[in-house]
């Protein structure tokens, strides 16, 4: 039996795994870290922010571990708006990833990170769905070539 998102997507809170979400995005040096997400994730218990980085990319990162799942409707709209607040921070896509990541130059190749992305989206595009009350579905290979192709080189800077 298959199970759904919300009882497999965790992130580890004080030792412990927690429901959560680990959220992506990427962008052109900048060396700022972008604010934490708390008010969009109301029952966020903790929201850690990190900044990735190499030569020529950087990639804020989101983990956001919550006392519960918000409810459909405000799970989207949480998701949204994290997205667009990456948007802002000047990410030119974002995404919700799984266990894999690879750093550019190999950032959304299939041999890295088949599986490795659930949901993304740019400003103008969106990629996947992820329902909380659906099994997880990563985006394929195909849809991870053509984020990389949207990522404006930053998927394969420093290569």
């Amino acid at each position: 039996m298959t199970r759904a998102a919300r009882e497999v997507l965790t992130v580890i809170s004080n030792g412990e795994h927690r429901p959560g979400i680990v959220i992506y995005g990427i962008r052109s040096p900048r060396k700022d870290v972008p604010p934490g997400a708390t008010e969009l994730w109301p029952d966020a218990e903790r929201c850690s922010t990190f900044l990735l980085h190499g030569d020529g990319w950087e990639v804020p990162m989101w983990e956001i571990a919550l006392r519960r799942w918000p409810a459909p409707g405000d799970f989207d709209a949480a998701l949204s708006g994290t997205f667009t607040a990456l948007f802002s921070e000047g990410c030119v896509l974002a995404w919700v990833g799984a266990e894999l990541f690879a750093d550019p130059p190999d950032l959304f190749l299939p041999e890295f990170m088949s599986g490795g992305v659930l949901v993304a989206a740019t400003p103008d595009q969106s990629f996947g769905r992820l329902d909380l009350d659906s099994a997880v579905e990563p985006i394929g290979d195909d849809q991870l070539l053509q984020l990389r192709e949207l990522s404006h080189g930053l998927a394969a800077a420093g290569g």
